[in-house]
């Protein structure tokens, strides 16, 4: 008998409520504690998984700031004649040899106004005439764009050098952090021996 009149009695406060419009506010408020209290911390969670799982997989931007290119001294042009001279002078090549030189020249692509490195008109192919060659070519190009940006050395914070050939120790890249004085912490990294292909391999 008691329990029937607690189920009426609930029956009737549950009426009441409904008539009242308390029940849905009930509910409503409800709903709304359980999102703030799990529904949104766990909406939160798994956005800053997502912007950080985009982070860490996307690829670093690369901006170009300026870009220089080397121009050599008119004094190291060398025409197709002074090129066969200076081939014969050196007595390493027979007239056979020399022919076909003279052959390759017209269909090379190469004209009267190529540059070629100091080495080819003193004739002294050494380690360290290819060092000067390429301090040369490295610095005059590090000189200009120094001095088009108004960067200064000490703000750089990473060397990159190409050159699928000439690979010294201390490397070009070193070359270039010792000459301008860069900051001892400057990360250097000196490609070689992967063709020309490394220039983009560099940039990337």
């Amino acid at each position: 008998m008691v329990g029937l009149r607690t189920i009426a009695a609930t029956s009737a406060a549950i009426a009441a409520l409904v008539q009242g419009g308390l029940l849905e506010s009930a509910v409503a408020y409800t709903v709304i504690d359980y999102i703030r209290s799990h529904l949104f911390p766990c909406a939160l969670f798994l956005l800053s998984v997502i912007a950080l799982f985009w982070r860490t997989q996307r690829k670093a931007e690369v901006y170009l700031r300026d870009f220089v290119t080397f121009q050599a001294d008119d004094s190291l042009k060398c025409d197709k004649a002074r090129f066969l001279a200076g081939s014969r002078a050196i007595g390493c090549f027979d007239e056979n040899q020399l022919e076909f030189f003279e052959k390759i020249l017209d269909t090379n692509g190469l004209g009267d106004d190529t540059y070629f490195p100091p080495a080819m008109f003193k004739f002294t192919f050494t380690m360290a005439a290819a060092r000067e060659e390429a301090e040369m070519v490295l610095f005059g190009c590090m000189d200009r764009l120094l001095e088009r940006t108004g960067v200064d050395p000490k703000d750089i914070d990473m060397v990159i050098t190409n050159c699928s050939l000439f690979c010294p120790t201390p490397s070009l890249s070193a070359m270039i952090v010792n000459k301008y004085k860069m900051r001892s912490d400057v990360l250097n990294y000196n490609l070689g021996g992967m063709g020309c292909s490394a220039g983009v391999v560099a940039i990337d």
